[in-house]
């Protein structure tokens, strides 16, 4: 009887004891899983911010560029205009220049023309 007694509290104690250690258990697991989500939340912010942060880098990257290329479009349209101006000087000196030769070409066949008219005069 007292074994049965001894064996009953013992048993009470044990269901008791395993009662308490599973609840300490739970509680351990339960602040772990807090605390695995507050790493996972703080792990996504930190992606979320480094996500930005590269996103931004990427956009000052790309305005960056198009600075870039803006800078060597003007430089280019203004080298294609230095080289228009260039052309049309170019053009109207070569236009001068057509029109006297072409008044000097008519001199000599004015010229021409008077000497062949006065050859056939005296010859006449």
């Amino acid at each position: 009887m007292l074994t049965a007694i001894i064996a009953s509290i013992l048993t009470f104690f044990t269901v008791v004891a395993n009662g308490v250690f599973q609840s300490q258990r739970e509680k351990r697991r339960d602040a772990l899983m807090v605390k695995n989500r507050e790493l996972d939340i703080e792990d996504r912010i930190a992606n979320r911010d480094a996500g930005i942060k590269a996103s931004e880098h990427f956009a000052e990257r790309i305005v960056g560029k198009i600075d870039e290329n803006t800078e060597i479009s003007v430089k280019a349209f203004d080298t294609a205009n230095n080289v228009n101006d260039k052309i049309a000087t170019v053009a109207v000196q070569a236009n001068e220049h057509a029109v006297s030769s072409m008044d000097g070409v008519m001199i000599e066949l004015a010229n021409l023309k008077k000497m062949v008219a006065d050859l056939a005069r005296r010859r006449a």
